[in-house]
């Protein structure tokens, strides 16, 4: 199976894979990237075999489906700040603030299933490696869940060479269009 399919397994039967797996119900699974860019990294799997095929600028176009995955990205936020908060302490010793975290879709996905990306924003995971990983999550490259739906003018929606050459801008560079 190409690399493409590699979320398939915990779409389908998640149930087969605990040590990944952090929950799972009919409607989604919540799973460990497998190459987190952040100290904790999540990824939120529609189950629904029409939405996880569609692009996210798609997919939450549909209002339905944009409330009901709302409810699983709040739990997502959740969750990695408790794996956060199990493995790192602040050093200002303060444990009521929360890590920031980022919630978000590339515009050009690498993968052929919807997933929603839930990591902390100190793109310092272990499979940061280059600027193209950190820009995918720093630019506009990377969709906020809470701008879908994409307005009509978005380039975001059909532009794919453009969201691509995000990647390549320097670094620090917030949002250059």
């Amino acid at each position: 199976m190409s690399f493409k399919y590699a979320l398939v397994p915990y779409i389908r039967a998640p149930e087969k894979h605990p040590s990944v797996v952090l929950y799972y119900d009919e409607n989604v699974s919540i799973i460990k990237d497998a190459f987190p860019k952040g100290k904790v990294h999540l990824l939120i799997l529609p189950r629904n075999e029409e939405t996880s095929k569609k692009r996210s600028q798609e997919a939450f176009k549909d209002e339905k489906t944009r409330k009901l995955l709302e409810g699983y990205v709040n739990q997502g936020v959740e969750l990695a700040h408790k794996a956060f908060n199990k493995t790192w302490k602040r050093i200002d010793g303060d444990e009521q603030k929360k890590m920031k975290i980022i919630v978000c879709c590339h515009s050009v996905p690498s993968l052929n299933n919807l997933h929603i990306h839930v990591l902390t924003t100190d793109m310092c995971g272990k499979n940061m490696k280059n600027k193209k990983h950190y820009n995918s999550f720093t630019t506009e490259f990377a969709i906020k869940f809470d701008e879908f739906p994409l307005k009509e003018d978005d380039y975001r929606l059909q532009d794919k060479g453009r969201c691509e050459s995000l990647l390549k801008q320097d670094l620090f560079q917030e949002n250059a269009s």
